[in-house]
C-alpha cells in the first residue's frame, strides 16, 4: 500500500529544500540554511579571541562554511568583518587560518575542492592579520599545497590565486604525469597590493611592499621588494616604490 505522505530533504549550500508528497500531490519549499554545514569526522571551526582558542558552532556574519572529510580545521581570529564570503573544504587534514583584521574581507571564496574531491589532503591557507579584499577566489589544488598571505595585504576585485593545477598535465609521448617537483607553495609577503583581475599561479612569490598591476598573471618567484610587477607573464616594471591605503589625490 503506498504511503499517504512522505517527506524528503535536499541540503543545498544556502538552503534546505523540503519535498513533501501528500495524497499523491507534490509540495516543495525551502528554508534558509545555517551558515555552517559540517560533515565527517573531527572537522572543527575555531574562533580565536584575545589569544584564546575555542570551538564554535555560532553563526559567523557574512560567511558561509561547508566542510566534508576528516580532520579539517578552520581558525578565525576576531575581529573580522566578512561580507558575502564562503569557504568550502573537502578532504583530509586541511587547515585554514584567517587572522584578525580591521578591514573588510568582502566576496572571498575559498575552495579546498578539486577533481579528487575528498581524497585531497594536507593543504593549508594562512591569511595573516589586516587582510582586505574586494573579491578573491582561492583555489587549493594538489596535496600538500599552501597559500600564505602576509600581513596588511590589500586585494582589489576579481582576483584568483591557485595553489596547483586543476587537472593533470601529461607528456604527449609517454603519457606520464608531469609532476611538479616543487612543493606548490604560493607566497605573498607583507604589505602587498594586488590590483584588479589578477591571476597568481602555483609557486609564485611576491615579496614585501610590492604592487601587482591590474590584469597581470604572476607565475614565477620574485625576490625584489618594493617594486611594481605587471604584465602577462608578469615582470618588474618599476623599483623603489611603496604604497598606502589612503585615497589617491590624482
Amino acid at each position: 500500500m503506498p504511503k499517504l505522505w512522505e517527506i524528503a530533504k535536499d541540503v543545498e549550500f544556502k538552503h534546505i529544500r523540503y519535498k513533501i508528497r501528500f495524497l499523491g500531490i507534490n509540495f516543495s519549499f525551502k528554508i534558509k540554511n545555517k551558515n555552517s554545514i559540517i560533515e565527517g569526522k573531527n572537522n572543527f571551526i575555531y574562533i580565536k579571541e584575545n589569544g584564546v582558542l575555542r570551538k564554535t558552532k555560532e553563526k559567523i556574519p557574512g560567511l558561509n562554511i561547508k566542510i566534508e572529510g576528516e580532520n579539517n580545521k578552520i581558525i578565525l581570529e576576531k575581529p573580522y568583518n566578512f561580507i558575502s564570503s564562503r569557504i568550502i573544504v573537502e578532504g583530509v587534514n586541511n587547515e585554514i587560518i584567517i587572522e584578525k583584521t580591521k578591514h573588510t574581507i568582502g566576496y572571498v571564496e575559498i575552495y579546498f575542492t578539486g577533481s579528487q574531491g575528498l581524497n585531497f589532503k594536507n593543504r593549508k591557507l594562512h591569511i595573516k592579520e589586516n587582510f582586505s579584499s574586494g573579491s578573491t577566489a582561492f583555489h587549493m589544488w594538489g596535496n600538500d599545497s599552501q597559500i600564505i598571505i602576509g600581513k596588511d595585504c590589500m586585494f582589489s576585485s576579481e582576483i584568483k590565486i591557485m595553489s596547483g593545477d586543476a587537472h593533470i598535465i601529461l607528456d604527449k609521448n609517454s603519457k606520464k604525469y608531469l609532476k611538479n617537483n616543487e612543493k606548490n607553495i604560493c607566497e605573498l609577503g607583507d604589505h602587498v597590493w594586488v590590483g584588479m583581475r589578477n591571476i597568481i599561479c602555483k609557486n609564485a612569490k611576491i615579496p614585501d611592499n610590492c604592487i601587482v598591476g591590474a590584469g597581470s598573471v604572476v607565475s614565477k618567484k620574485f625576490d625584489t621588494k618594493n617594486c611594481v610587477i605587471a604584465g602577462n607573464p608578469a615582470k618588474i616594471i618599476k623599483k623603489e616604490v611603496d604604497w598606502s591605503r589612503a585615497a589617491s589625490e590624482n
